[in-house]
């Protein structure tokens, strides 16, 4: 038998120490038993897991050796172990023991161990795990942590009560809210937050939910700080020990204030589509996702005539259709199906038959991600509306047929007819007018008035302005510059509020017009005019002269001058009739240049001529115009290599002091040039009224002659029947 080593025997020494290990080994406690050197003497299993060791193979060497961190860590309480003191409490990192025990935590504890002689003793280390409790320790004191944060930190209004029901602890918040001091709350006034109305269920509950331990939610109205009152949901629910305990109850105010007005307004909004839905005449359906009646109207039951909605619910919406629209019902739940509305017309019975037709609206209705799960159907009764359409329908039928026999009789006149809408734009177009109007390209739909410069149609809108906003016919005739040709148009306002204009080319018919014109006004000219000179003649002078004596103004005066050429007979006897009618013109011409603007040169004939003179001063204009005239006249003319000297004779009245008529201006102004001739000549004189006297006597002188030279003649007949004077003569 081998004999027993060193370390056996040291081991033997430790009589009590063995007694106690063989009690170690039945705890949760690792155990190791090192000498003063700080060798193992023996080791338990437990502390053989925990450091990774082997039992029996460790025994006898140093600690420093095999588990150097560990001894590093603890070789102080080491060394005060050997010198006989006891390590209490030491917690250790199993980090430091080995991989085994990585991430664990044990107590250390060091104690001196006697020998039952008094050789040297040794070192009793003991390990205990307390992972388990460290953890637990830290999941209460974050727990504790967590609570004390959410109290203080949650926006929700929280308290804590114990188990008596006695508040401990309040959030800032809920002292906040409530406008109570802390010590209030404790005291439980917090109830005196609670509306009247609420305070007995509140209190009621409260009470309910400690008795039972079962967590309760309550909903009141609280009176907060501000004197407001608003809706709060009350939770209370217990905190519970492992063993199901309650440690203490947490209650928490939620503000449901908005949610409860949510609420209302939900109750009323289903309230209001309720009303909608009952007041609608349209029947309202809804469909599940695979076509089925879910709900209908109560206005849609009437309508369709149908007495119980039950006997429906549950069959397809299309099942309900004729076949004639049966197709559109299905096409129109595939489309909704798809996320699509759909509508669509169709004809389709009450439940007792009478026949109607329906406007249908399928709509999809979407869940919270927008997919289709049921499908919404709206319809009208358009039953009147189909009928009136079709009546329309029919009319338009009438109409396009009355439009066709309209358009031919259009297409058979000789007119260009174009009709345009309100917005004047083109409706109609005839073969004539778009022959016209090659030029321009006229398109149905297109506005009139762009197809013409503003210059060029301008009066055209005029015109059609007038007839379509005073609803009036009109009738013109305007020059189209673009085309260079004139138009007669008459545009008519039509019933629709457009206009029919009809138009032809009429440039042949104005050109002759406009050469009758020229001929007119040229007779009518030369009938006032003197053809030789150009002068107006005796008639156009004596309308200037009655139209100068009905504007004069009282204070004014106007002249008449009658001019005669002194020996004109001689020079036409002399030198032609052709030079006589060149010396009238320039005769013409000079007197022209002596006439101021306004007043007027006339011709009366053969060699007189006649000047009117307005808004003179009288007698000195006049004076002075006919000493011009007088030395203009007589100034040498030389016509065709011939020179001719000739005078003249003026005779002038003044109106109104020698007359205030035409022919009493016009006589009186001869009898002075009467005067004039007589006085010698080439001179000029003004009317007065002994020359009226005077030429008196001189006509009755003149007839007085010329009777008794008649009566010579007679008495000379009567003695000589050859004479041409004798009746038997003048038989012959």
């Amino acid at each position: 038998m081998k004999a027993p080593s060193s370390c056996q025997a040291t081991l033997r020494r430790f009589v009590s120490a063995e007694e106690l290990l063989a009690g170690f080994d039945l705890l949760p406690i690792a155990w190791c038993v090192l000498d003063q050197n700080l060798r193992f003497v023996s080791l338990s299993q437990k502390m053989a897991a925990v450091t990774g060791l082997g039992a029996e193979t460790s025994v006898g060497q140093a600690a420093a050796t095999l588990i150097p961190a560990f001894f590093a860590e603890i070789e102080e309480c080491l060394r005060r172990a050997v010198v006989g003191e006891a390590v209490q409490g030491v917690e250790v990192d199993g980090v430091a023991l080995g991989p085994s025990a990585d991430g664990q935590t044990f107590v250390l504890s060091l104690q001196p161990a006697a020998t039952r002689s008094d050789g040297p003793g040794g070192i009793l280390v003991l390990l205990q795990d307390i992972t388990e409790q460290k953890r637990a320790e830290t999941a209460v004191r974050e727990s504790d942590n967590r609570n004390h944060d959410a109290l203080e930190l949650t926006p929700h209004i929280t308290w804590t009560i114990d188990p008596n029901g006695r508040i401990r602890e309040v959030s800032p918040r809920a002292l906040a809210i409530s406008g109570l001091a802390r010590k209030d709350m404790i005291r439980d006034s917090w109830l005196s937050t609670v509306h009247p109305d609420d305070r007995s269920a509140v209190r009621e509950g409260r009470s309910s939910a400690l008795r039972s331990g079962v967590a309760a939610d309550i909903e009141y109205r609280m009176r907060m700080g501000n004197g407001t009152d608003r809706w709060v949901r009350s939770r209370i629910a217990p905190n519970r020990d492992a063993d199901g305990r309650i440690l203490r109850w947490y209650v928490t105010l939620e503000d449901i204030q908005d949610r409860r007005a949510a609420e209302a307004a939900l109750r009323e909004s289903e309230a209001f589509a309720r009303s909608i839905l009952d007041s609608s005449p349209d029947c309202v359906s809804v469909l599940d996702f695979e076509g089925r009646l879910l709900f209908m109207s109560g206005p849609g039951l009437h309508a369709m005539e149908i007495e119980d909605f039950a006997r429906l619910s549950g069959q397809t919406w299309c099942s309900q259709w004729p076949p004639a629209g049966a197709d559109s019902a299905s096409e129109a739940v595939r489309e909704a199906r798809a996320g699509r509305t759909a509508r669509f017309t169709g004809f389709r019975p009450t439940a007792m038959g009478q026949p109607k037709w329906w406007d249908v609206y399928v709509t999809p209705i979407p869940d919270r991600d927008g997919k289709p799960v049921r499908m919404l159907v709206m319809s009208r009764d358009v039953t009147e509306a189909k009928r009136a359409q079709d009546e329309i329908e029919q009319a338009r039928a009438e109409t396009r047929a009355a439009a066709e026999r309209f358009s031919a009789v259009l297409e058979s006149t000789t007119d260009a007819v174009i009709l345009l809408d309100q917005d004047r734009r083109i409706t109609y177009v005839n073969q004539h007018a778009a022959a016209m109007l090659a030029a321009k390209c006229l398109t149905v739909g297109g506005c009139l008035s762009d197809y013409f410069l503003a210059e060029d149609w301008g009066s055209f809108d005029l015109h059609f302005d007038l007839a379509m906003t005073e609803r009036i016919p009109v009738a013109f005739e305007e020059h189209l510059g673009s085309l260079g040709v004139w138009l007669r148009v008459q545009a008519y306002p039509t019933a629709d509020g457009g206009l029919a204009i009809f138009f032809r080319d009429v440039t042949d018919e104005r050109s002759a017009e406009r050469e009758q014109t020229i001929a007119q006004d040229r007779i009518t000219h030369m009938a006032r005019h003197d053809a030789l000179t150009g002068l107006p003649n005796r008639t156009h002078f004596r309308e200037q002269l009655a139209h100068a004596l009905a504007e004069m103004r009282p204070g004014t005066r106007l002249a008449v001058l009658y001019v005669d050429l002194d020996g004109f007979k001689i020079v036409n006897d002399t030198f032609g009739h052709p030079v006589g009618d060149t010396l009238l013109r320039e005769v013409a011409a000079r007197l022209q240049r002596c006439v101021r603007i306004g007043d007027t040169v006339a011709r009366f004939g053969g060699d007189e001529f006649a000047v009117l003179q307005t808004a003179s001063r009288q007698p000195e204009d006049s004076d002075q115009l006919g000493r011009r005239l007088a030395e203009v006249i007589a100034e040498p003319y030389d016509l065709d290599g011939q020179q001719i000297v000739i005078s003249t004779s003026i005779g002038i009245a003044v109106a109104p002091d020698d007359g205030a008529q035409v022919d009493d201006l016009i006589k009186r102004a001869d009898v002075a040039l009467y005067a004039a001739k007589a006085a010698g000549r080439s001179t000029y004189r003004f009317f007065e009224r002994r020359m009226d006297e005077e030429l008196r006597k001189k006509q009755t002188l003149d007839v007085a002659a010329a009777a008794q030279v008649m009566a010579g003649r007679s008495r000379e007949a009567a003695r000589d029947p050859r004479h041409p004077t004798s009746a038997w003569f003048r038989f012959q």
